[in-house]
This record gives structure tokens, sequence and C-alpha cells, in this order.
């Protein structure tokens, strides 16, 4: 009978551990896998933003196809609502020389010269355009003196190219007797006359 060169093993045998003696540092328990629990919680973080942006916004994962525009059925009164027009579009056409133009000229003037009887130079002001309102000022003080009394002609107004249309005036101004017109103006840039010069003549 052979015998064998291992101990026997004991049925109650425990596992080894290092004796602690009087006064001796403890034994450290083993160290817990942290590095293993960082790498699970950067992994779930990375899946849940790559699930958020491929999904949800901006949705990389999603089909952009435009959609196909909607048709309305048969006997539908509803209407796909029209696009915003741009403000060049929506600008009034402007008709050189219209009698729509020439009718705004002469109520135009009309406006002007009422103010210039009421010897208003504030309501006046207002009505001139701005490039020739120093201009127009001056014209105002050396022919026109209260009192005022002018008056739109019955002549249709005038169309004299590039915007300008001439509007025939008369009456009195600090008692002298007076003729001539007054120029409106509207260029194509403006949506509004407004009064460019003052010839009267006595």
């Amino acid at each position: 009978m052979t015998q064998s060169n291992y101990p026997p093993a004991w049925p109650d045998q425990q596992p080894y551990r290092p004796l602690a003696y009087p006064g001796a540092a403890p034994v450290p328990p083993p160290p817990k896998p942290v590095g293993r629990r960082v790498a699970i919680a950067v992994t779930g973080l990375l899946a849940a933003i790559l699930a958020i942006t491929g999904f949800a916004v901006p949705g990389f994962f999603l089909h952009h196809d435009d959609p196909a525009p909607a048709v309305a059925a048969p006997g539908s009164t509803s209407a796909r609502p029209a696009a915003p027009t741009s403000s060049v579009a929506a600008k009034t056409t402007i008709h050189m020389g219209s009698p729509e133009q020439l009718a705004a000229a002469k109520n135009l003037i009309a406006t002007f010269v009422d103010a210039l009887n009421h010897d208003d130079a504030k309501a006046a002001g207002h009505l001139a355009c701005p490039e020739s309102a120093s201009i127009l000022g001056g014209q105002l003080i050396v022919a026109v003196e209260a009192p005022t009394n002018l008056a739109v002609a019955d002549d249709e107004p005038e169309y004299q190219g590039a915007g300008y249309i001439g509007v025939r005036v008369g009456g009195t101004t600090n008692q002298r007797q007076v003729a001539g017109e007054i120029l409106a103006w509207q260029p194509l840039t403006r949506a509004e006359l407004c009064v460019r010069r003052l010839d009267l003549k006595w």
C-alpha cells in the first residue's frame, strides 16, 4: 500500500488566515472593484446620451424627409395659410403719372395750402420732403406772408417726370395777388408724396 505525499484533508479544516499578534496592525480588507463600477457608470451615461441625441434632439437616427404637402379634400373649406410676403412684394406699386397719383398730389397741395392759410408752419413742414425742407422753408419766408388766402386751381395737375407733379395755385398773400405752382414729389423709394418746391409769382 502506497502512501500519499499530500497531507490528509480534514473535514473541519478552515481556510488559512494570517495570525494576528498582539500589537500588530489589523489586516486590511481586500480592495473593492471600484474601476469596474466606474466603467459601468460611464458606459450607461454614454448610452443615454446616444439615445437622446439619436432619437430626440437633434435626432440623427430619424428620417428627415420633407413632409408631403397636405392636399385639401374635395369640398373642404380649409386652406393652407398663405406664405408671408416679402417687404418688397408688399409695397404698393407706384404708377407714375396715373390719375390716382395726380389726384393724390392735388389733395396733398390742398392740405399744404390750407396750412399756409392758417399760418401753421408746423403742419406745412410735416408735408415737406426731407431733402428740401430747408429750401422750402426759405421759399415760404420770401413768397408767403400772412394774411394768406391761397387755393388750388381747377387745372389738372401736370406730371413732369421723375416723380414730380406740378399743381397750380393762386390767391393772395400779404395783400398781394400771386399765382404759380407747388411741386409735389414721389420717388420710387417712397410710399407717399411730399411737397418739394414752391414757385409763386406776383
